[in-house]
């Protein structure tokens, strides 16, 4: 379906006219009216016009006649080049679905906001350092959830406008990259995109130097230091032997290596029993190395998020922001009772052997703990 020009893509249309510039992305093109008002533009060098919808594409390319438009049928970015743009427009499509087939011109998911967010989570790439999105919403849209959604993705935002129709309002936001994520990207790290969110930190990847990584920063509601803790505690592990490799530390955000696999979680629920008693037995030689070295890492009750397994079944410990040094670590302990929930052996062989490290926590007495509870 081909979405004519209302109110709010005139509205949208005025703020083009004004900031439109270089390199234009106009993300679901619709009739080609903010294509057209790009083109228009001297200081606007080329536009690409892309749409889901491929009569919408056709459409524009008989209809909108500039030299500076191309026109691509893309699912978003999916066909997008991968290249920058000064300016990224999008009117997408916002209010909430109502009936079980979804109208794509018109409703942005369940909740409206959907496209929304998926657009935001995959934009950053494609905007150049100084670029400005200019995006234009509905009150009908979750105002908070896209206002998150910005924030999660490390980009700031400014109101340009609003306007009133019948029992909605429209937003038109300008949104720019934060200077906490042009200073991830000057320290050489590309592609950073929202991956999850943690407690006390928002997690990204990225590539760092060629290489997969993960970006930590600390999350705005957070008291805790996450990025400097966790950057602190992979030096003192990774001498160890132990954690994702630290690639760079900064006082705003932690840099390490993405290590591909499956929560350990994942694992335990469709491992059998050889498989099991092989990740339980690199868990408690990894627990008895933070031990020896005088770390908690306080989360062995329950590391069932907190631990990747790889492809040829190797664990490696993740999330060291809670490690801290103490006179008494007591993961081997901690972990003893995770794998009695687990059914690793009877509880009570797991108290006695767990006891019996607790009183003396020697290389002989691992060794004994490990060899008493089957391991």
């Amino acid at each position: 379906m081909i979405y004519p020009p209302r109110e709010d893509s005139l509205l949208l249309a005025k703020w083009v006219k004004k900031l439109a510039r270089g390199k234009v992305l106009d993300m679901g093109t619709g009739s080609g009216i903010q294509a057209q008002t790009s083109a228009a533009k001297k200081s606007v060098q080329s536009v690409l016009a892309v749409d889901v919808d491929p009569a919408v594409i056709a459409h524009c390319r008989k209809s909108v006649a500039s030299k500076k438009i191309t026109c691509v049928q893309s699912d978003l970015f999916a066909k997008v080049p991968a290249y920058q743009f000064d300016t990224i427009i999008f009117n997408p499509p916002y209010l909430p679905q109502e009936l079980p087939e979804r109208d794509i011109a018109l409703e942005g998911g369940k909740q409206g906001f959907e496209t929304i967010r998926d657009f935001l989570y995959a934009a950053n790439p494609y905007l150049a350092a100084d670029g400005t999105i200019l995006l234009l919403f509905s009150s009908l849209s979750k105002k908070h959830e896209v206002e998150q959604a910005i924030q999660q993705n490390l980009f700031e935002f400014v109101e340009l406008d609003r306007l009133h129709i019948f029992f909605e309002d429209l937003y038109v936001y300008k949104i720019t990259k934060s200077s906490l994520l042009k200073r991830i990207e000057r320290s050489s790290i590309k592609n950073a995109l929202y991956f999850a969110r943690g407690k006390r930190s928002w997690v990204y990847r990225g590539t760092y130097r060629g290489r997969h990584c993960v970006v930590k920063v600390k999350r705005p509601d957070s008291a805790v230091d996450v990025p400097a803790k966790e950057s602190r505690m992979l030096r003192a592990v990774n001498k160890l032997g132990l954690g994702p490799r630290l690639f760079r530390a900064h006082k705003d955000f932690a840099v390490y290596e993405w290590v591909p696999g499956s929560y350990l979680k994942t694992e335990l629920e469709h491992a059998n029993k050889k498989l099991k008693r092989s990740l339980f037995r690199q868990l408690f030689e990894q627990a008895f190395v933070l031990d020896q070295a005088g770390l908690t890492k306080e989360e062995m009750l329950r590391p069932l998020r907190n631990a990747i397994v790889t492809a040829r079944k190797k664990v490696v410990l993740i999330d060291f922001e809670r490690t801290h040094r103490t006179e008494k670590p007591h993961n081997v302990t901690q972990l003893c009772t995770f794998a009695a929930k687990e059914g690793i052996a009877p509880l009570k062989a797991i108290k006695h052997w767990a006891a019996h490290y607790k009183r003396q926590p020697t290389r002989a007495a691992f060794a004994a703990l490990l060899d008493g509870i089957g391991l």
